[in-house]
Protein backbone atom coordinates (compact mmCIF):
# COMPACT_ATOMS: atom_id res chain seq x y z
CA UNK A 1 0.00 0.00 0.00
CA UNK A 2 3.06 2.27 0.64
CA UNK A 3 4.53 1.81 -2.59
CA UNK A 4 1.03 2.56 -4.21
CA UNK A 5 0.78 5.74 -2.46
CA UNK A 6 4.47 6.75 -3.25
CA UNK A 7 3.59 5.75 -7.04
CA UNK A 8 0.29 8.33 -6.65
CA UNK A 9 2.28 11.28 -5.15
CA UNK A 10 5.58 10.75 -7.78
CA UNK A 11 2.77 11.06 -10.20
CA UNK A 12 1.02 13.70 -9.19
CA UNK A 13 4.21 16.05 -8.88
CA UNK A 14 4.88 14.93 -12.37
CA UNK A 15 2.22 16.51 -13.66
CA UNK A 16 2.18 19.39 -11.28
CA UNK A 17 5.21 20.11 -13.45
CA UNK A 18 4.28 19.54 -16.80
CA UNK A 19 0.77 21.92 -15.22
CA UNK A 20 3.07 25.05 -15.90
CA UNK A 21 4.98 24.18 -18.70
CA UNK A 22 5.27 26.64 -22.01
CA UNK A 23 8.86 26.46 -22.55
CA UNK A 24 12.22 27.20 -21.35
CA UNK A 25 11.87 30.01 -19.00
CA UNK A 26 13.10 32.86 -21.07
CA UNK A 27 13.51 35.56 -18.94
CA UNK A 28 16.55 34.02 -17.37
CA UNK A 29 18.25 34.74 -21.24
CA UNK A 30 19.66 38.13 -19.68
CA UNK A 31 21.66 38.83 -22.74
CA UNK A 32 21.65 42.20 -24.92
CA UNK A 33 21.24 40.49 -27.80
CA UNK A 34 17.70 38.86 -26.61
CA UNK A 35 16.48 42.31 -24.84
CA UNK A 36 17.04 44.21 -27.95
CA UNK A 37 15.15 41.36 -30.20
CA UNK A 38 13.34 39.11 -27.98
CA UNK A 39 12.25 37.39 -32.05
CA UNK A 40 14.89 35.09 -31.48
CA UNK A 41 13.78 32.13 -32.87
CA UNK A 42 16.17 32.30 -36.01
CA UNK A 43 19.73 32.80 -33.96
CA UNK A 44 22.61 31.19 -34.40
CA UNK A 45 24.23 32.98 -31.62
CA UNK A 46 26.04 31.26 -28.01
CA UNK A 47 22.77 33.60 -26.66
CA UNK A 48 20.45 31.33 -28.75
CA UNK A 49 20.18 28.55 -27.03
CA UNK A 50 17.56 29.60 -25.44
CA UNK A 51 14.70 29.80 -28.31
CA UNK A 52 17.24 27.55 -31.12
CA UNK A 53 18.93 25.13 -29.65
CA UNK A 54 20.13 23.67 -32.68
CA UNK A 55 21.55 26.82 -33.55
CA UNK A 56 24.42 26.31 -31.61
CA UNK A 57 25.34 23.48 -34.49
CA UNK A 58 26.48 26.55 -36.73
CA UNK A 59 29.27 27.28 -34.18
CA UNK A 60 32.64 26.66 -34.29
CA UNK A 61 33.78 23.00 -32.63
CA UNK A 62 34.73 23.71 -29.06
CA UNK A 63 33.63 25.59 -25.66
CA UNK A 64 32.04 28.64 -26.00
CA UNK A 65 31.47 30.91 -23.31
CA UNK A 66 29.94 34.24 -23.08
CA UNK A 67 29.69 36.59 -20.01
CA UNK A 68 26.76 39.67 -20.21
CA UNK A 69 25.67 42.00 -17.94
CA UNK A 70 23.08 44.75 -17.78
CA UNK A 71 21.61 47.76 -15.21
CA UNK A 72 18.12 47.56 -15.25
CA UNK A 73 15.61 50.66 -13.51
CA UNK A 74 12.49 51.20 -13.47
CA UNK A 75 9.56 53.72 -12.10
CA UNK A 76 5.93 53.39 -11.87
CA UNK A 77 3.68 56.09 -10.67
CA UNK A 78 0.02 54.47 -9.87
CA UNK A 79 -2.87 56.57 -9.41
CA UNK A 80 -6.01 54.19 -7.09
CA UNK A 81 -9.16 55.22 -6.15
CA UNK A 82 -10.89 53.78 -3.02
CA UNK A 83 -13.01 55.28 -0.95
CA UNK A 84 -11.38 53.91 2.15
CA UNK A 85 -8.12 56.40 1.07
CA UNK A 86 -10.63 59.16 2.21
CA UNK A 87 -10.07 57.70 5.57
CA UNK A 88 -5.97 58.04 5.55
CA UNK A 89 -4.79 60.91 7.94
CA UNK A 90 -2.49 61.79 4.94
CA UNK A 91 -5.11 62.15 2.08
CA UNK A 92 -6.84 64.87 3.78
CA UNK A 93 -10.32 62.97 2.51
CA UNK A 94 -9.31 61.92 -1.13
CA UNK A 95 -10.56 58.90 -2.31
CA UNK A 96 -7.59 58.99 -4.87
CA UNK A 97 -4.00 58.56 -4.01
CA UNK A 98 -1.00 58.33 -6.01
CA UNK A 99 1.52 55.33 -5.07
CA UNK A 100 5.30 55.99 -6.69
CA UNK A 101 7.83 52.92 -7.04
CA UNK A 102 11.35 52.41 -8.06
CA UNK A 103 13.13 49.31 -8.55
CA UNK A 104 17.04 49.80 -9.23
CA UNK A 105 19.61 46.91 -9.89
CA UNK A 106 22.95 48.16 -10.97
CA UNK A 107 24.40 44.76 -11.62
CA UNK A 108 22.66 41.74 -13.47
CA UNK A 109 24.92 39.53 -14.38
CA UNK A 110 24.46 36.29 -16.77
CA UNK A 111 26.86 33.57 -18.09
CA UNK A 112 26.18 31.31 -20.70
CA UNK A 113 28.31 28.31 -22.31
CA UNK A 114 27.98 25.62 -24.56
CA UNK A 115 29.98 23.18 -25.93
CA UNK A 116 30.19 22.07 -29.61
CA UNK A 117 31.21 19.04 -31.26
CA UNK A 118 30.40 16.95 -34.07
CA UNK A 119 27.19 17.21 -35.84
Amino acid sequence: MNNLKAILVSVMLAATTSATAGGILTNTNQSIDFLRNPARDAAIGLDGVYSNPAGVAFLPEGFHIAFNWQYAHQTRTITSTNPYFALGRKNNGNATKTFEGVADAPFIPSLQGAYNKGN
